[in-house]
């Protein structure tokens, strides 16, 4: 798997950027266990990922993933319905 990274920089010497492109030890394959819930316009969401981030990881760092967050359709239908009525007035 390959992964990229760009870094834009300023200082008093200085200011570009930098493109890199590399495998950065990343493991090319990743297993993942998502759960997600919700009623109307709120949801939950969690999921896992028993597999190592990296190839090669030290004993002490593993760097199993963990994501949680909250999502709420309520404000992306809002929106649609303002771009939508953004598009008809005059």
């Amino acid at each position: 798997m390959e992964s990229r990274t760009k870094l834009i920089f300023s200082n008093e010497v200085a200011c570009g950027k930098r493109k890199n492109k590399d495998e950065f030890g990343l493991n090319s394959l990743r297993n993942n266990f998502i759960a997600r819930t919700g009623y109307n316009n709120f949801g939950i969401y969690a999921s896992y990922s028993p597999t190592l981030l990296f190839k090669k990881v030290p004993e002490a760092s593993s760097c199993i993933l963990i994501h949680k967050g909250f999502r709420s359709t309520f404000i992306e239908k809002l929106l649609t319905l303002f771009e939508h009525l953004s598009l008809y007035s005059v």
